[in-house]
């Protein structure tokens, strides 16, 4: 463990070398508040309810996501303090995450690559929280999150890195094979471990850092990151394995998932993936 936490901080070093001229923007002050709250014993639903409402941008998003499906609520909700009622406290911390994060990384802004990765991004959260609630149903509110910004860093490196990148990601799609090996043949670095560092400079929960440097990990095997997201990492989402065959294919190899249940799996993920692509793209 100290040896990962050393190569760690290298890694970190190394990133801030490879991006200088780049600071991450914070998140919005109402994340920090949320998270205050979410850590205070005496704290209360109503308290985190109506810090998130005081930023009527993220109430907005909050609302749109709880309602669009993705969170699979019972019934649709009219205000913020609604749906903290409904998701419970840790859960609200992740949603809450995964909405900021969408406002501080850079949009589409005619880059096909940043369009495409929040494409994918879209369809993998609801892939995960789908899976979640047929595998770990207790997770399936971080699974969302993870399968949101488990690639986080793509937009980053298009953006910062055009000349590079475009390159980078012109031969995965030629060629194959994993991203990350394209990455660091041509960067040094991958997207996953610049997830890392962005997880470090905005202090997410080592939890969701460790998670995040995992989602390509075997889902038969033991990792912090669920199965779930693991799984949705592995789909082609962005392409013709979106297609309800290669769905199906898929996800009859995910262990623990009776093959009867596929089906319904697949029925849950496809409109709330409609959804939120609408949402977040």
């Amino acid at each position: 463990m100290v040896l990962q936490r050393l190569a760690n901080q290298r890694h970190r070093r190394r990133l801030r070398q490879a991006l200088p001229d780049y600071q991450l923007p914070s998140f919005p002050d109402v994340v920090a508040r949320v998270r205050d709250l979410v850590r205070d014993p005496k704290a209360s639903l109503a308290q985190l309810g109506d810090a998130i409402a005081q930023d009527p941008g993220l109430s907005t998003k909050v609302l749109s996501v709880v309602n669009s499906g993705a969170v699979y609520l019972r019934s649709p909700v009219d205000t913020v303090r609604q749906a903290v009622a409904m998701l419970g406290m840790s859960n609200v911390e992740t949603l809450v995450v995964a909405v900021s994060a969408k406002s501080v990384l850079p949009s589409s802004s005619g880059s096909p690559i940043v369009a495409s990765f929040w494409r994918s991004a879209a369809r993998r959260a609801a892939v995960g929280q789908a899976l979640a609630g047929a595998l770990h149903p207790a997770t399936r509110s971080e699974s969302f999150t993870l399968g949101l910004l488990q690639d986080m860093a793509v937009p980053l490196l298009a953006t910062r890195r055009p000349e590079v990148y475009q390159g980078v990601w012109e031969a995965w799609q030629r060629e194959g094979g994993a991203l990350e090996d394209h990455e660091r043949a041509a960067m040094g670095f991958s997207h996953g471990e610049v997830a890392g560092w962005m997880c470090e400079a905005w202090q997410l929960p080592e939890s969701f850092s460790d998670a995040i440097h995992a989602h390509h990990d075997d889902p038969t095997a033991e990792s912090p990151c669920p199965p779930a997201v693991r799984i949705a990492a592995a789909l082609e989402v962005d392409g013709p394995g979106w297609e309800r065959a290669r769905l199906t294919e898929e996800l009859e190899r995910a262990p623990d998932l009776a093959p009867e249940n596929v089906s319904a799996v697949i029925e849950q993920m496809l409109p709330a993936a409609q959804s939120l692509e609408a949402l977040f793209v």
